[in-house]
């Protein structure tokens, strides 16, 4: 149109020329609706033309042919997946073994019989918040841990020193019957100028041995204890200073 080809905001874009034609678009329709008409009833028209037309017409119309996708054993409610799922999840052992034709057999008795007579082992309850306790005494272990323990002990110190067994390694382990405590060398080192051990003791203190790590190789210490005896040692050198 003339005079509305200036912009889009002052053109044939303006809200005001939009409206206007939309308006004759809407009273054009009769006019392409009887062309259309006119090209279905034309005989010299191709009929592959003419069906186009009408099918042009009545879409126009709305009158349009609905497509629904009907599948068999599915209602309008049901999703496809959950009557799948049901059909997988549904029934119980005893009714799957009954459709297909094989005799639900009762558990034998021999397996009946085993099952009554199992033993059932008791757990120990503990209450929650109690300290675990020495394994060979009992006693009840402090609350809270020491900055050195990461965990509790097996024994207490004085069921270690009845044992002469050292102090336990930062993870609370002791050591295993015939092990080398930590501090304490081969007994045979004595004979190479180191200090015997005494008599019936092998612990340590009463060794006059200083409790220092073992990291001689012999293959006693782990990394965690000979840490946990550093830290020790560490600590008591800061409290004399």
């Amino acid at each position: 149109m003339k005079g509305q080809n200036i912009c889009k905001n002052h053109g044939g874009a303006a809200p005001q020329a939009r409206r206007k034609a939309a308006e004759r678009i809407l009273l054009a329709q009769d006019l392409a609706a009887a062309k259309l008409v006119e090209l279905m009833n034309d005989p010299n028209v191709p009929p592959g033309v003419q069906r186009m037309a009408a099918a042009d017409l009545l879409d126009r119309g709305g009158n349009v042919a609905a497509h629904v996708l009907a599948i068999p054993g599915v209602s309008g409610g049901d999703k496809p997946w959950e009557v799948l799922f049901e059909s997988i999840l549904g029934g119980s052992r005893a009714e799957s073994r009954a459709q297909r034709g094989i005799l639900d057999r009762e558990p034998p008795k021999w397996l009946t019989d085993e099952i009554a007579a199992a033993e059932i082992v008791d757990a120990e309850v503990v209450a929650e918040g109690v300290s675990p306790a020495c394994e060979a005494c009992g006693a009840q272990f402090p609350t809270e841990l020491p900055d050195w323990l990461d965990a509790y002990p097996q024994l207490c110190r004085p069921c270690r020193e009845e044992r002469g067994l050292p102090d336990p390694g930062r993870d609370g382990r002791s050591y295993p019957a015939g092990a080398v405590p930590q501090g304490q060398s081969d007994p045979a080192s004595g004979a190479q100028g180191g200090q015997a051990p005494q008599a019936g003791s092998n612990h340590p203190k009463r060794n006059g041995q200083s409790p220092t790590a073992d990291l001689s190789g012999n293959g006693l210490v782990t990394m965690e204890e000979a840490l946990g005896q550093l830290h020790r040692s560490k600590r008591s050198r800061r409290q004399r200073k």
